[in-house]
């Protein structure tokens, strides 16, 4: 009887054993996709904006960077108004120089946008700037 025993005994621990491994083979770690990156340049008028959506396709974080522009300009980040266009700002880096960069972390995917505008009035004519945004 204990041979018995001991073979039910050790049946059952080879069952055990094997019941925590998966039968699914080798699986492939998954690896986060690279944003999306988008150059824009414009001119600005005195007190002028320009805002650009951004389709963020996941939850992560969206950079905007002040590439070049002829004088200080103010960069933010934000979520599209509803009305009258535009953009409703959560961050924002006053009379930024060329080469500043922001971030703000997206919880969502959905629509957001990126704003370049004159709000140190910096402008007496016209200005241009180019701008680099970076979304998930």
């Amino acid at each position: 009887m204990s041979t018995r025993c001991w073979l039910i005994g050790a049946v059952a621990a080879i069952a055990m054993a094997n019941a925590g491994c998966g039968s699914g083979g080798a699986t492939t770690p998954t690896t986060a996709a690279s944003p999306v990156t988008d150059t824009w340049s414009a001119m600005l008028g005195p007190g002028g904006a320009a805002s650009r959506s951004v389709p963020a396709s996941r939850p992560g974080t969206v950079t905007l960077t002040l590439v070049g522009a002829d004088v200080p300009l103010t960069i933010g980040i934000g979520i599209p108004r509803q009305a009258n266009g535009g953009c409703r700002l959560t961050v924002s880096t006053f009379a930024a120089s060329p080469d500043t960069s922001i971030a703000a972390d997206v919880p969502y995917a959905g629509s957001y946008c990126v704003e370049v505008f004159d709000g140190a009035n910096n402008i007496a004519k016209q200005a241009s700037f180019t701008a680099s945004v970076a979304y998930p």
